[in-house]
């Protein structure tokens, strides 16, 4: 007979439970964005990020720096105006265009 041995301690949990926060912080930007696609285009929530695939295939663009610019962009805009489809079309192509480190207007 052969095998390994592997040790599961209470370290390990902690770096598990560590990893998941970690990745559940960075996937609620994404669902934010989702979201927003979801409730102006109608769309479910895959479609939605199918939406934003698209964007970052296209632009070759990373979905988390897509993502990024545009709550960044929601951020500097007016709360009390409604989004429109054809903003959040030019907030995503804008996006899309941003390069790391620029600012969109």
């Amino acid at each position: 007979m052969e095998g390994f041995l592997v040790e599961v301690s209470a370290g390990d949990d902690l770096e598990a439970e560590a990893a998941l926060q970690s990745l559940l912080r960075s996937r609620a930007p994404v669902e934010q964005v989702k979201g927003a696609l979801m409730l102006l285009y109608g769309l479910t929530a895959d479609a939605a990020f199918s939406v934003l695939r698209g964007y970052s295939q296209v632009y070759n663009v990373k979905v988390a720096s897509i993502v990024t610019a545009v709550l960044e962009a929601f951020q500097t805009r007016s709360a009390t105006n409604v989004v429109a489809r054809a903003e959040l079309d030019r907030i995503l192509w804008d996006a899309a265009q941003a390069r790391p480190g620029s600012r969109l207007t």
